[in-house]
């Protein structure tokens, strides 16, 4: 089994949500490990829980609050293969790790006409850049200015994906994140658009 797409998983805090994108073969399965208190976090335990019931898939620690204090805690505590920020000025900080970086990039209308600028100043620290955008914006604006310029960093598109357009993703687009939904009760969980998308994405 193999994705035509490089594919991330954002939010994941349920065994079903892991064993089955990592059936899937999806490329990064990412945990919330920095705030208890959003509702995606993912604990040490229940990390190790999770993670011991798959293998041959690379995990994504992602920290939403900026600079932790404990983040030598977080790296010796996870076993993780990339860390995923929010605030570009972490780049430096986190590139002090031996983890590979992704860069999640939420673009407001405010924000729109810094987006290349801002890439561009992250882009030599990381492997990875999410583009995420709030509803506002103008996603034929974020579309020219991707094409217009290059990035060493994959770009993953990490809004507006749905089973409709997935097979027509402009070709910049190096790949998608696909974000989960909490599990109502343990085992019973609606995959929803994840499964529709990634059945189109199945090669086999």
């Amino acid at each position: 089994m193999a994705l035509s797409k490089f594919v991330k998983i954002s939010n994941v805090s349920n065994l079903s949500d892991a064993r089955y994108c990592a059936g899937m073969m999806v490329d990064i399965l990412g945990f919330e490990i920095s705030d208890p208190t959003n509702e995606f976090y993912v604990g040490p335990d229940t990390f190790k829980e999770l993670t011991g019931w798959i293998a041959g898939i690379d995990y994504a620690g992602e920290i939403k609050n900026s600079s932790p204090d404990n983040l030598g805690d977080l790296l010796s505590t996870y076993d993780v293969n990339h860390l995923e920020f929010t605030h570009k000025s972490d780049a430096p900080l986190f590139q002090g790790t031996d983890k590979k970086l992704i860069y999640h990039c939420q673009v407001a209308k405010a924000t729109v006409q810094s987006l290349v600028s801002d890439l561009k100043e992250v882009d030599p620290y990381v492997d990875i850049i999410i583009i995420d955008c709030e509803s506002e914006v103008n996603e034929s604006v974020i579309t020219a200015l991707l094409k217009a310029n290059r990035f060493t960093s994959k770009l993953l598109k990490g809004y507006d994906v749905s089973p409709e357009n997935i097979q027509s993703l402009p070709s910049f687009w190096d790949g998608i994140e696909l974000k989960t939904t909490l599990e109502e009760k343990p085992g019973f969980k609606d995959f929803g658009e994840i499964m529709d998308i990634l059945e189109l994405l199945d090669e086999d």
